[in-house]
């Protein structure tokens, strides 16, 4: 085909209808791109769960449906109810942390706007460089081929951009599971709501020379495009510091509570030591002074044949108790025994079995007041889950394995506790300043040791291992 017959096919061709094709097109998969990014965005701050793919698409429908509209609305206005519908439903998957919701949709706005901005630079420059350089308007294929590149090459880039602007931010922002105050949000939102006031001076000032002159800012002031990525790069700046600084001040408030609560428990711990060790004495003493009764009983009534019955019946309760007393301080350390002894008597009272075959780790490093801690905490949250179930159990037990002590409890559960992706510890049903820092103390405890905790569920049963590095004496 000679290039006379191209030039008249590619004249006779409607290509205003195939441009407008392509850029719907690219619009549509734009949206698209957002959506994903939004999703990809807020996933972390929710529990894990598969609805979660929802909130992006529910953000997604409802730019298309502003996108394909027969009426025209403001951008802002598209923006505002697809957000909207994006926080609604993350309302309704979670319920929880309303607040942080909050800023996440209002920082969203941040990011979709810088990501348009950057997109803009390099994508202009190449639309001036290919689809208007001169001559191009009597080449209308390479044109028309141009300008579908262009338009991949915007995807590709506001691709990039977002998966940049948000992996900075997921990494700034890092205990994503924090509960965030009213006074926190406000402290958060601050740098958004100047951003959002610049952001709108910006685009009046841009309408205004617009309606002026009747052409657009940038295209007779280059440089107000880039000013505007400037003022894009600080504001995201900000918002990061505020996000910094907000997790130094919660990494702050859990430091001091930890404290709070350790010390508490330290000073418990140091009273119930002492305590504990002048009891154990004492019984030590009684069950030998006991031992010697009922040697001295069993010989004077043996020779007696009056109420010998009733004597051999007295004497066998009495053994019983005292082999009962033995035999319920068996592990090898006062301390162990009197908590273990405690929370065996408080899970019975709960209605659960309490199995025990625990034995203190001897001439270790390992001190009686650390096991202790984990004990008491291991102990309260095993009965706190199993007091839930139809049959509930806690079975407590010690092993070796070459120069590792182990401590394995393992209590009914009553469906999975989804681990903090920041911890890789379940989050405590309890309220209040002082609770939820059980784990983490008993795994601080580990660690002291150059161990450390895992937790392995079913749904059905929890398991704690606490792992202790020995160093013998």
């Amino acid at each position: 085909m000679s290039m006379e017959n191209l030039s008249v096919i590619a004249a006779a061709i409607n290509w205003e209808w195939y441009w407008e094709v392509v850029g719907t097109t690219a619009s549509a998969l734009k949206i698209g791109i957002a959506g994903l990014f939004f999703y990809r965005y807020i996933k972390p701050f929710l529990p894990e769960n598969r609805s979660t793919v929802y909130v992006g698409a529910v953000y997604t429908a409802v730019m298309i449906f502003f996108k394909f509209c027969p009426y025209e609305f403001h951008a802002e206005t598209c923006f505002a109810v697809s957000i909207a519908a994006g926080f609604l439903a993350m309302c309704i998957l979670d319920d929880h942390n309303t607040k942080q919701k909050i800023f996440l949709s209002m920082t969203w706005f941040l990011l979709e706007w810088m990501t348009w901005g950057f997109t803009l630079i390099p994508w202009g420059y190449l639309y001036k460089a290919l689809i208007l350089a001169p001559g191009m308007m009597e080449r209308r294929v390479m044109q028309f081929v141009f300008f579908v590149l262009v338009q991949c090459g915007y995807l590709a880039l506001n691709y990039i951009f977002f998966s940049v602007f948000i992996k900075i931010m997921h990494k700034a922002f890092q205990n994503k599971q924090e509960i965030m105050s009213g006074k926190e949000l406000v402290l958060m939102l601050a740098p958004s709501i100047s951003m959002f006031t610049g952001y709108r001076w910006l685009h009046f000032a841009s309408d205004v020379y617009e309606k002026d002159t009747g052409v657009y800012l940038e295209d007779i002031h280059p440089k107000y495009v880039l000013l505007q990525a400037l003022y894009m790069a600080i504001s995201y700046a900000s918002i990061l510091t505020a996000v910094v600084s907000y997790q130094q001040i919660k990494d702050s408030q859990r430091r001091e509570k930890q404290d709070a609560v350790l010390t508490r428990q330290m000073e418990d711990m140091k009273k119930y030591i002492r305590e504990v060790e002048h009891l154990y004495v004492d019984i030590r003493s009684m069950k030998h002074d006991m031992g010697n009764h009922v040697m001295i009983l069993e010989n004077l009534y043996a020779g007696q044949r009056e109420h010998q019955q009733e004597t051999g019946e007295y004497l066998a309760q009495l053994k019983y108790r005292v082999q009962k007393v033995a035999e319920e301080l068996c592990t090898g350390n006062p301390v162990t025994d009197v908590i273990l002894r405690e929370k065996q008597k408080e899970a019975k009272e709960k209605g659960i079995a309490f199995e025990c075959q625990f034995h203190y780790p001897q001439n270790t490093d390992i001190g009686s007041f650390d096991i202790g801690i984990v004990l008491s905490n291991a102990c309260n949250n095993a009965i706190e889950a199993a007091v839930k179930c139809h049959q509930p159990y806690i079975c407590i037990s010690s092993y070796y394995k070459r120069n590792i002590f182990i401590l394995d409890i393992k209590n009914s559960a009553d469906g999975w506790k989804i681990p903090n992706p920041e911890t890789g510890i379940p989050p405590t049903e309890k309220t209040g300043g002082e609770h939820g820092f059980g784990l983490i103390n008993i795994r601080n405890v580990a660690r002291k040791y150059c161990g450390d905790i895992d937790i392995r569920q079913d749904g059905k049963e929890f398991g704690l291992y606490v792992m202790f590095q020995l160093q013998r004496r």
